[in-house]
């Protein structure tokens, strides 16, 4: 989460409530580092639907290895 890109918006807070809240000025990132398919998955809605491309996603490779 960039905030110094963020405005505030809260579109993400909207699509995923319990992974970002808003705080002084901009959103707020406040899951977990490792999060379920689920999450993952509002978490790239998020950054794909962000006006101002402030939500970024990193994926570990390694976690998809077997």
């Amino acid at each position: 989460m960039n905030t110094r890109r963020c405005i505030g918006c809260g579109g993400c807070m909207d699509i995923a409530p319990g992974l970002f809240r808003l705080g002084k000025a901009h959103s707020e990132y406040i899951g977990g580092s490792i999060v379920s398919d689920e999450d993952l998955r509002d978490i790239r809605i998020c950054a794909i639907t962000c006006p101002s491309r402030a939500i970024t996603v990193l994926v570990d490779a390694f976690s998809y290895c077997s």
